[in-house]
């Protein structure tokens, strides 16, 4: 029943993953975490409604440091000379220096002759930690003090400029010089660096890598081209010995069954007869593991079944006016790396604007392309360069800077460096405002209500819904006008059609039957979506630079395990959502290289994972996900290929010696063959059954492929 908690998860005392929050105590929140709750939420309701108050000297002063930090940020709702001396003589305080930082932000974003002060204080700041803080906060307002240089102070904003570059804040001024045609300013900024340059010689890579060609006669050897993190990961010796350890394994279990149950006659046995003996147990093993596998299956897909008719259900009577109300459904941020995609991606944002959902902001993160990606965008939305502060909860790679236009409030542009689509999606969840965390491919599209469809779940759960996932379909074959999905065709190609049929079993068979059990752990990165606050709890996404220390190519599904897993040790009653209705199109691979690649990333992220998780296997602890989902995809999507792999070796090693006897065939045909075809058919039906994704014609030729 939806909301009950799991009676396994009568569990002993939690223990705590690798870099996750301090569990709280056994049940339900404790007195002491509730008044903290409720004193904080208070400190914000004061320090929005009532900043006056909050900004006195009494709660400056308090000994609580998150009183304390809510009162700083409070001084910022005046603009007074005063609040900014305040301010400024709490930059230095560390427990408050980062509230302290937001707050002198935004003084001088609406007004900029309160900067003469954090000047004044900059050039005489001893202490480098605050000198950097203030370095940043100058370098939000660069292109202001660029202006002046027209002026009467010229000397002195050139010695800020060359400040702010000495203490590393490099990335405005470039995006500037990028950007900038007028040839004064250019001179003026360039010999800035050129001073700089002579001082600081490690600048010179920064300036010489992100340059324009045309700025690049700054440097004495030619701009090298940087270098895409595609996620191709060095060499790791733990995973190469767990890989190695699994494949040996693989490799001897069955021979070390067949050596234990017939011990008694294996010294009387020449070599031939033993191994037509070893490949019959063979093929008798191979269909009780089909067997095992296909049972799995269907009863996933009867689960799968139920639970469409509830959603079908739970959908035709929700209220698309109520839904609209506020703060009805969750607040969302929809974030999308992009790299290189300058081709594609206004088709794509100008899907991702015009979502049916009425709270919520697109993130478009360009992760150092090195194409036109960002002045395409910037050119056909008309984007500026603002100065937007925002929490830095994540490490990442650093931002070069955020662009948005005033008339297009959803839309919101990162322009960072290159660190791979799992640091994008970290410097997306830093920069959201929302409550929740939408990932999308820069290449895939939603259908409008798709995400309407997906967050209004929430309201049939009365437990916490930490994650919930959509479906996933291949675009290939399909027309696509302005963004949107007009006809739904099959593929094409024929491999194409058959990653069709694989998706349709994959998410209406698979994915259904485990969200119906509470047992889902993959939710794609095609098309997923998480709280925030949970995100940011557990570190975000798994990158070298972050709170791990390490890179994986399955981040979709890891963060997903962490989350997971992070509940289940605070003890908190939680349930993982998918659903079915929720249509996220994109494009698959069309020839076996692309295809291969992908099917070994997917598979090295998956070991990645349960090694990496490997405390939750087998394990009471984490309930029915350490029981039941983990060791399911450890038996069977981990050992399962390469056990299959050998089936299949054996049956055509078995019809080469003639031991290929009829009862054996005929079971492996029924447990291999039968089974599988059934499977796929029910899933194509259940499709069709939760609502018609292409035409009869089109779907009677994926049931012929099934």
């Amino acid at each position: 029943m939806a909301g009950e908690q799991d009676p396994e998860d009568g569990i002993g005392k939690p223990s705590v993953c690798p870099g996750c929050e301090v569990p709280e105590p056994a049940g339900r929140i404790g007195p002491a975490r509730a008044r903290r709750e409720l004193m904080n939420k208070a400190c914000d309701i004061l320090r929005t409604r009532y900043p006056k108050v909050m900004s006195s000297d009494r709660y400056l002063a308090s000994g609580d440091v998150d009183i304390r930090r809510a009162a700083v940020l409070s001084l910022a709702g005046f603009q007074r000379r005063d609040n900014l001396e305040k301010l400024l003589s709490l930059v230095g305080d560390e427990s408050v220096r980062e509230s302290a930082f937001s707050a002198l932000s935004r003084m001088t974003e609406h007004n900029p002759y309160l900067l003469d002060p954090i000047v004044e204080r900059f050039l005489t700041e001893e202490n480098p930690n605050t000198k950097q803080t203030l370095a940043e906060i100058l370098a939000l307002r660069v292109e202001y003090f660029i202006s002046r240089l027209a002026g009467g102070k010229k000397e002195e904003t050139e010695h800020v400029l060359e400040q702010i570059i000495l203490a590393g804040r490099v990335s405005e001024v470039i995006d500037f010089m990028n950007r900038n045609r007028n040839e004064e300013l250019e001179a003026a900024l360039l010999a800035i660096v050129k001073r700089c340059v002579g001082k600081k010689p490690e600048l010179r890579t920064l300036f010489r890598t992100y340059f324009f060609p045309r700025l690049q006669a700054l440097c004495d050897q030619e701009a090298p081209v940087p270098k895409k993190e595609t996620g191709k990961l060095p060499k790791d010796r733990a995973y190469l010995a767990v890989l190695a350890g699994l494949l040996v394994f693989s490799v001897l279990l069955v021979p070390a069954i067949f050596a234990l149950t017939h011990l008694d006659i294996l010294n009387e046995l020449t070599l031939m007869p033993a191994i037509k003996l070893y490949v019959k147990d063979f093929n008798r093993y191979f269909v009780l593991y089909a067997l095992a596998v296909n049972c799995i299956y269907f009863i996933l897909m009867g689960l799968s079944f139920i639970y469409v008719r509830a959603q079908k259900r739970a959908w035709q009577i929700k209220d698309r006016t109520f839904l609209f109300k506020p703060k009805v459904l969750p607040s969302v941020t929809i974030v999308a790396p992009a790299y290189n995609e300058a081709k594609t991606i206004i088709e794509s944002v100008n899907s991702l604007m015009n979502l049916s959902y009425p709270d919520y902001e697109l993130v478009i993160v360009n992760d150092g392309s090195s194409d036109l990606t960002l002045d395409t965008l910037r050119r056909e939305f008309d984007l500026k360069r603002v100065d937007r502060t925002y929490r830095q909860d994540l490490t990442t790679k650093e931002v070069k800077g955020i662009y948005v236009n005033r008339n297009l409030p959803k839309l919101v542009v990162v322009d960072k460096v290159n660190g791979g689509k799992a640091d994008a999606l970290n410097t997306g969840i830093n920069v959201a405002a929302k409550e929740y965390i939408c990932s999308i491919d820069a290449d895939s599209l939603l259908e409008e209500d798709a995400l309407l469809k997906l967050v209004s779940r929430i309201l049939e759960e009365d437990v916490e819904t930490p994650a919930l996932g959509g479906n996933v379909l291949p675009i290939n074959g399909c027309t696509v006008e302005q963004g949107a999905v007009r006809e739904k065709r099959i593929p094409r190609n024929r491999l194409a059609v058959l990653q069709t049929i694989e998706y349709i079993r994959a998410f209406m068979c698979g994915r259904l039957g485990w969200a119906y059990t509470n047992n889902l752990l993959i939710i794609s990165g095609a098309f997923g979506l998480f709280r925030k606050e949970r995100g940011v709890r557990v570190g975000g996404y798994m990158t070298s630079s972050g709170k791990y220390r390490k890179d994986t190519v399955g981040e979709d599904m890891e963060i997903v395990v962490r989350i997971c897993r992070q509940m289940r040790e605070m003890r908190r009653p939680y349930r993982i959502r998918y659903a079915f209705n929720a249509n996220c199109w994109t494009e698959v691979p069309e020839d076996l290289g692309s295809l291969r690649k992908q099917r070994f990333r997917w598979q090295r992220g998956l070991i990645e994972i349960l090694y990496f998780h490997k405390v939750m296997l087998f394990n009471p602890r984490y309930g029915r996900i350490g029981m039941t989902a983990m060791p399911y995809y450890f038996l069977f999507e981990v050992l399962g290929p390469l056990f299959e792999l050998q089936g299949y070796l054996t049956v055509l090693l078995a019809a080469v010696l003639g031991v290929l006897y009829f009862d054996v065939a005929v079971m492996l045909f029924v447990a291999v063959v039968l089974s599988g075809t059934l499977i796929s058919i029910a899933a194509l039906l259940v499709a069709e059954h939760a609502g018609r994704l292409f035409p009869p014609r089109d779907t009677g030729r994926l049931l012929l492929w099934a």
